[in-house]
């Protein structure tokens, strides 16, 4: 019998039938055999439950398994939440205007990444694969473009129970305006690689990011908090930031959109549309 893994954190892979982790739309069948670790990503759910890791859907085709040697540490694999390796577009459902002076805290939610590590003290990472695959987009002027991902989820003013799912994270950013000038917040570029992960009970939160605009046409000054959000009370960091700096960052936060060839700006399984 297949065994389940459930949640963020460490277990133990069976010999034998192996093992099957999920989250949101994502689902990882491992199994181990003579020192070996076995791993594959399946995204290929028509709506039944497998009957063991080799039981696959036959029109997803031939499952593509890693393997990886591990004859000399405990049977013990960490599936840890991380945030993309890119920064993320997203806007809001509603788009509001933020007057001069004036400072406004929304919340996003994003997709995050499984990350498989082996559950030794220096946990050694095997794999990371997103929960939910987002499309390819880039963000900024004629003279300066980053590669993105286009998130098509919303900002929220308020935290409410169904912003809830085991393979989302939610990010409050704090909004201020330092412009003379009304600034539409319809667009955000959010630099997720300097942002921790923290666990609340069944909740991920995110670093709060402080957002200072100074126009809506010069790079926004943002910086990570670094600790958990205030609304997060005795969360415990899960997983640290890809990256992390000592100084603030500057990033385009309302400069234009640009699609890459192929990219589809739309909702996503795992994301709940655009309309959650």
């Amino acid at each position: 019998m297949t065994a389940e893994l459930k949640g963020w954190g460490e277990h133990e892979v069976p010999e034998g039938p192996g093992a099957v982790w999920e989250a949101g739309p994502l689902r990882l069948r491992l199994r181990r055999s003579a020192g070996e670790l076995h791993v594959v990503p399946d995204r290929a759910r028509v709506g039944r439950e497998p009957r063991g890791p080799f039981d696959w859907p036959p029109e997803a085709g031939a499952p593509v398994w890693s393997r990886w040697a591990v004859g000399g540490v405990p049977p013990r694999v960490a599936v840890l939440p991380v945030l993309p390796d890119r920064p993320l577009v997203v806007q809001p459902e509603h788009p509001f205007h933020l007057p001069p002076g004036e400072r406004a805290r929304v919340y996003v939610r994003v997709p995050v990444w499984a990350r498989l590590c082996l559950a030794a003290s220096t946990r050694p990472i095997l794999l990371e694969v997103p929960t939910v695959v987002l499309s390819n987009t880039s963000f900024g002027g004629y003279t300066e473009c980053v590669l993105c991902y286009w998130c098509p989820t919303t900002a929220r003013r308020t935290v409410e129970p169904e912003l809830w799912a085991p393979h989302l994270v939610v990010c409050p950013l704090d909004l201020t305006n330092l412009s003379p000038v009304v600034l539409p917040v319809a667009r955000l570029c959010l630099p997720v690689r300097h942002l921790g992960i923290y666990r609340q009970a069944d909740r991920l939160w995110a670093d709060p990011l402080d957002v200072r605009l100074p126009g809506a046409t010069d790079p926004a000054e943002i910086r990570p908090s670094g600790t958990p959000p205030r609304e997060a009370e005795g969360a415990t960091l899960l997983s640290p930031p890809r990256e992390t700096t000592q100084k603030g960052l500057t990033g385009w936060t309302f400069s234009a959109l640009q699609a890459l060839p192929g990219a589809a700006l739309q909702s996503l399984p795992g994301l709940g549309g655009v309309k959650r």
